[in-house]
């Protein structure tokens, strides 16, 4: 992306037209460096929204082929809350579990939040599959 930003600025000349206004060329690179950052934070903030519609689409998937359409939602929601009560419950009782997650890198973190979502969704697949095995259709 920032590639084809810098050879459309040279294919339009922009570089000469920037030396008639009144910014250091220094500005002109510190721009593009934003630019950089702000594409990069839309890409993480999108992937993290794609992430978090596959955790919530694996849970109604499991639940609606285990339970039920009539069941499904009461059991998502339950599911729901075990889950954020889990979370809490680490988060609050396991010491020193926020400093750890500060330390890692950014780029681990990043990793993670594709990787443990996917685990999620082929265990969320599994347990639909076992479950409308035995589940009796009327």
């Amino acid at each position: 992306m920032v590639s084809s930003l810098q050879n459309a600025d040279e294919a339009s000349k922009w570089c000469t037209y920037c030396d008639t206004l009144p910014l250091a060329r220094k500005d002109l690179v510190r721009e593009k460096y934003v630019l950089m950052l702000v594409i990069i934070a839309a890409a993480v903030i999108v992937l993290s929204m794609i992430m978090a519609g596959l955790l919530s689409s694996s849970i109604t998937l499991a639940t609606a082929f285990v339970f039920g359409p009539q069941h499904s939602q009461v059991m998502r929601l339950i599911v729901v809350v075990v889950m954020v009560g889990a979370c809490m419950a680490i988060i609050n009782y396991v010491p020193g579990f926020m400093d750890w997650l500060m330390s890692l890198s950014p780029i681990l973190l990043l990793c993670l939040s594709i990787v443990i979502p996917s685990l999620f969704a082929f265990a969320s697949f599994l347990i639909s599959c076992a479950g409308f095995e035995r589940r009796t259709l009327i």
